[in-house]
């Protein structure tokens, strides 16, 4: 028998936005992913039309969304390079197929194939063998996060203000509405909640739109 290690697909670069959120005072995780910047602006009592507005190509720059690529891209080729894979391969691959994430730590099956046969190539696979199609049954089609127009262009991609849940779209404001609903239900504060990733934003957020947003 011969074991192969295999790398961890994790790249937040499409999806900048999504964050998980904790609870200080339960010190648990609340239930599925949410946008920095939508809970920032519950957390502050700002208006849902309001922070609808703020999905703009300049709020993704004062917070830091397009820094992600050459991020998480360093990570994923330490990642790759620990289990002896070519990261170049991948990814020369994987962008090809656009956005090959559906969330930061859910790689799409078109991502999932062409690591599949770099490892097929590791084991003695011919080469012939990573140009073919190889079909992966996916669980995760009912469930994405989009790649917001303006950071999909600048990766030369397609992107969306679409949310799928459950098998469910959603527009933007329909989105906006079911996350209020969610940090509602949890009875949300801002000095309530945590994550590392989520405060770093949320730092930038504050000091770029508090004042354009009259924060108190």
């Amino acid at each position: 028998m011969r074991l192969i290690q295999y790398p961890v697909i994790r790249f937040h670069a499409f999806h900048p936005d999504l964050v998980y959120v904790a609870k200080n005072s339960t010190n648990r995780l609340i239930p599925n992913y949410h946008s920095a910047l939508i809970v920032w602006g519950y957390v502050n009592g700002i208006d849902p039309v309001d922070i609808a507005a703020q999905f703009t190509n300049d709020v993704y720059a004062e917070a830091g969304y397009y820094d992600y690529w050459d991020t998480w891209a360093k990570k994923l080729e330490i990642e790759f390079e620990s289990c002896g894979l070519s990261f170049r391969d991948f990814i020369l691959a994987a962008k090809r197929e656009g956005v090959f994430m559906y969330t930061f730590d859910h790689p799409k099956p078109s991502a999932l194939a062409i690591l599949t046969k770099l490892i097929g190539r590791k084991l003695g696979a011919p080469d012939q063998t990573i140009p073919r199609y190889l079909d992966i049954d996916d669980h995760l089609h009912g469930s994405s996060w989009p790649c917001y127009p303006e950071i999909a262009r600048s990766y030369l991609t397609e992107g969306s203000f679409l949310w799928q849940i459950d098998g469910r779209f959603l527009n933007l404001r329909e989105f906006i509405d079911l996350s209020y609903e969610r940090c509602r239900a949890e009875n949300l504060q801002r000095d309530d909640y945590y994550t590392s990733q989520l405060s770093e934003i949320h730092a930038r957020l504050g000091r770029t739109l508090g004042n354009r947003l009259r924060v108190q």
